[in-house]
């Protein structure tokens, strides 16, 4: 008994598996609608939104209905330059109030399938926010006629505001700042005077000392280009040459009376050593 429950609640187990089962595959659908955008962009800048379609099988027409928020993105055109559907039956249709794009396509004889696009959107930036760009409710695509199961798709964008771009300074170099100095002339005098200036004489063993009055002028010139003072030489520099001089000549002098003495000490040694040899030759003689 407990054998045959097991087994009636198996059945249903086995139904209700196959269900699961059978399900995606009865369920699924001939391709996806989809879209190719950017996931950001700033405020005033011009976006382009890319409806694509992904075909599973082929198919021939389109007829599309494109859903935005006409107060963040404002419509512009739609570029169907390169799309697989180049027949177009009806004109682009935008509705701005509420936000509305559609309009039928078609390809060629043979139709579409895998990756295509449909058709480039334009659009440009209002105001922050996020928002989403969908296909809406009412989009169809067909082959001969017959409507297919396409899922519809959606792209999220953020728009923000812009960033302003931070300029690097670029290094200048600075010339050094050229002063010109200033042109000063300045003439300074100055005279001294009655200016005892000693000189020493000596001629004989006593010194005669004479002190004689000098004027004494001496001129500062500045340059003004240089700024170099120029000294004109002065009595008393000259007095200094004269002082000079004198000290040479003592010292001549001086140096005079040491080789005469030398010169006797030296006559005398001879006369001595002289003498000495006479007085031993004497001698010698003697015996």
């Amino acid at each position: 008994m407990r054998t045959y429950y097991c087994r009636i609640w198996l059945i249903p187990l086995f139904i209700i598996s196959t269900v699961f089962l059978c399900t995606p595959f009865a369920f699924a659908a001939d391709g996806s609608l989809i879209f190719s955008a950017p996931t950001s962009a700033e405020v005033g800048q011009e976006i382009s939104v890319i409806a694509m379609i992904q075909a599973d099988t082929t198919i021939d027409t389109i007829g599309y209905k494109i859903k935005y928020d006409p107060a963040l993105l404002d419509y512009t055109q739609g570029d169907d330059s390169g799309t697989a559907f180049p027949l177009a039956a009806t004109s682009i249709t935008a509705d701005e109030t509420n936000g509305l794009i559609s309009q039928d396509r078609g390809s060629s004889a043979s139709g579409v399938t895998g990756a295509a696009r449909v058709i480039t959107f334009k659009f440009m930036v209002k105001a922050t926010g996020t928002t989403t760009v969908s296909y809406n409710a009412g989009t169809e695509v067909l082959r001969e006629g017959n409507v297919k199961d396409f899922s519809l798709g959606s792209t999220t964008l953020s728009l923000v505001t812009p960033t302003t771009p931070t300029n690097t300074p670029t290094p200048t170099t600075t010339a050094p700042a050229t002063t010109t100095p200033r042109t000063t002339a300045t003439a300074t005098t100055t005279t001294k005077t009655n200016t005892s200036v000693q000189t020493t004489t000596k001629a004989s063993p006593k010194a005669t000392t004479s002190s004689s009055s000098i004027t004494n002028l001496t001129t500062t010139t500045t340059t003004p280009s240089s700024n170099v003072q120029t000294l004109t030489p002065s009595a008393s520099a000259t007095t200094t040459s004269s002082n000079d001089s004198s000290v040479t000549t003592n010292q001549g002098s001086q140096a005079g009376k040491l080789m005469a003495i030398i010169f006797g000490l030296l006559l005398i040694l001879i006369g001595i050593i002289g003498y000495i040899y006479w007085h031993r030759k004497q001698r010698e003689s003697e015996y």
